[in-house]
């Protein structure tokens, strides 16, 4: 218990070894996975950005965890003829992780580039997270459009949206909001280069 308490006193990289090394635990106990999920949880709303960011590397390390228990699985189904149908468990749902994602994506700028660079880690170790960042990211880069009349296409649903932007002509020119990505002291709030790296590489 001491260890995840503590949370807010370690590196990203630290928490990310951490939850690793842990894992089998966090699988076999079912009060310690408890424990576990509460701690990241607080650590997630806080307001303190380095603890931020170590709760956004635990989490992605959670979800790179289920996407490796998701490829043993389907490598397991094919040499069986009847593979486990059992839920993958961790402490965090999966959902609940993906929504904690997506506060994430609103927090300081230094919380968003780590979690891009981790979104670039996990796709490259397991191709079926791609669909899942990419989604995470597109609705952010939409975040950063600029529109004319200010008014966002809030009530199309999602795969609406996305045909609305592929039916689009190759050549129509999408700008970005200056005031979402720069502040007026030019303080760096979106680090596009980094954002847009790993869009395409999720692409």
């Amino acid at each position: 218990q001491e260890v995840f308490t503590s949370i807010s006193g370690l590196s990203a990289t630290d928490v990310e070894t951490l939850i690793l090394v842990l894992s089998p635990l966090l699988r076999s106990s079912g009060s310690f996975a408890d424990r576990c999920a509460l701690s990241l949880r607080k650590a997630s709303f806080s307001r303190d950005g380095v603890t931020r960011q170590a709760a956004a590397s635990a989490l992605l390390s959670l979800m790179s965890l289920y996407f490796q228990e998701e490829s043993n699985r389907s490598r397991v189904s094919t040499q069986t003829t009847a593979p486990s149908k059992d839920p993958i468990v961790l402490p965090i749902s999966f959902d609940e992780t993906l929504s904690l994602m997506r506060r994430f994506l609103q927090y300081q700028v230094n919380v968003r580039i780590l979690l891009y660079e981790k979104l670039n880690v996990m796709q490259m170790r397991y191709p079926s997270a791609r669909g899942i960042g990419l989604q995470l990211l597109f609705r952010h880069l939409q975040s950063l459009v600029y529109y004319v009349d200010d008014a966002q296409p809030r009530t199309r649903s999602y795969h609406e949206e996305c045909v609305h932007y592929a039916d689009k002509h190759d050549n129509v020119t999408v700008a970005l909001s200056v005031e979402k990505c720069i502040s007026s002291t030019n303080e760096l709030l979106e680090d596009l280069p980094s954002l847009f790296s790993t869009v395409l590489t999720l692409a």
